[in-house]
């Protein structure tokens, strides 16, 4: 029975790398031909190809439990086209002991989507949206985990964070001149208006040789700073920071009384995501036997397509369903991987 379950979980593997071997190409070529029509004279068709390859594993990975079904699926289509199966049930092996099979194979596909979602996913994505960013734009970035330094001309640029509706907190102007600072310009707030951006509470510590003045003012207009497109991929975005650098960015938001509710989500989807993998690959097995194992297989094709459909909207708006209505994070991220495993449940249930 040890060697039909490596033929089964080998099978799979081979039919799940197949079909994202499909979907990468897919993505490369139609992103690649999206980021045409961002081309400048730095960023050319080389640097964007780039861009492409360097966000492929962390898009990928968002629809990898989709590949792992259908991989599996299209597997187990193979074995029943060719009478394995049969033959395999009737030697006496068990579904329970297929689905060990598929789990065995899930679990490599699980180990590859969190190292990619957890670490290597965000870091690549994170350099490329920086990379870009520098090479569509004349502006100097150093960013870090928990904030953005930006330099135009004289000014250096202090952003600690970025807001929910787009506002940046707590920024700080660096003035220098002939190696000297001579300005400091503090707030608390930052809007977007028109094509400047308007600092809200703000303090100007002005250092001169003789003295130091502090001069307060509701307002101030700066124009020196990356528009909001640019800097939405620069300050801490949470798919775009590693598991551990999300629970350190978590404890430091709640430490000092700041929103968290977006990145815990995203610390829960990345622990859950392997989850989901192993869930829709386990369905595969009623999809395979309902009705036959070699019956109306473009039906169960079709239909395993529709279910991923599913799948896939579920998971993409249940984080903006719990920011909407403050469902805790753990809960909101485990309704996708719940209502499948009911459903895996059911359909097991049927076919016993």
């Amino acid at each position: 029975m040890w060697i039909l379950t490596r033929y089964i979980m080998w099978t799979i593997l081979k039919s799940i790398t197949l079909v994202g071997t499909i979907m990468c190409g897919i993505f490369i070529i139609f992103t690649f031909i999206a980021e045409m029509g961002d081309l400048t004279q730095k960023y050319t068709a080389l640097s964007a190809l780039f861009y492409v390859f360097m966000i492929l594993p962390q898009n990928i990975n968002i629809i990898l439990p989709v590949i792992g079904f259908l991989g599996t699926l299209i597997g187990l289509n193979q074995l029943a086209r060719h009478n394995e199966l049969i033959a395999m049930r009737t030697a006496g092996m068990s579904l329970k002991r297929i689905s060990v099979s598929i789990f065995m194979g899930a679990f490599f596909v699980m180990v590859f989507s969190f190292i990619i979602s957890s670490y290597l996913g965000p870091i690549l994505a994170k350099q490329a949206a920086v990379n870009k960013a520098m090479n569509q734009g004349n502006q100097t970035f150093l960013v870090t985990p928990r904030s953005t330094w930006v330099k135009n001309g004289n000014d250096y640029i202090l952003i600690d964070h970025s807001l929910p509706d787009g506002r940046l907190a707590n920024i700080k102007r660096f003035h220098i001149v002939h190696n000297h600072l001579t300005t400091v310009t503090e707030a608390k707030t930052a809007v977007f208006e028109g094509d400047h951006w308007r600092l809200e509470n703000v303090v100007d510590t002005i250092i001169s040789p003789k003295k130091i003045m502090v001069k307060k003012q509701k307002a101030l207009d700066l124009n020196s700073l990356a528009s909001p497109k640019l800097l939405k991929v620069l300050v801490s975005a949470p798919d775009q920071l590693t598991l551990y650098s999300l629970y350190q960015y978590i404890h430091y938001r709640v430490k000092n009384h700041l929103d968290a509710h977006r990145y815990q989500l995203q610390f829960w989807n990345i622990l859950y995501s392997p989850l989901s993998i192993i869930l829709l690959m386990l369905i595969s097995v009623p999809f395979v036997f309902t009705g036959g194992a070699r019956d109306h297989t473009a039906y169960k094709l079709i239909g395993g397509i529709l279910l991923c459909f599913v799948f896939f909207m579920i998971q993409r708006f249940i984080m903006p369903f719990c920011v909407v209505y403050d469902i805790p994070p753990a809960l909101g991220t485990a309704i996708p991987s719940l209502c499948f495993a009911s459903f895996l449940m059911v359909l097991l249930f049927c076919l016993d």
